[in-house]
């Protein structure tokens, strides 16, 4: 059951609340992870901020199955 929600769009502001919530020990949801361009400049900086989500969430909510093959 997850009591807390935390609901954020800015790819700066995701990192900075994912990784509080992990220090916390709070599980963390990802709407749209596995999303991959293999670039890290490209875009800039979301494709480092997904790698970092993504390392660290608990729950995945994918749009497709290429998202689900990326994580």
């Amino acid at each position: 059951m997850i009591l807390n929600q935390i609901w954020f769009w800015n790819m700066e502001t995701s990192t900075i609340v994912v990784l509080a919530a992990f220090h916390n020990q709070i599980k963390i949801g990802h709407i749209e992870p596995g999303l991959r361009t293999y670039y890290k400049t490209a875009p800039f900086p979301e494709e480092i901020i997904r790698l970092v989500t993504d390392s660290i969430t608990d729950y995945f909510f994918t749009t497709s199955k290429y998202a689900n093959e990326n994580l």
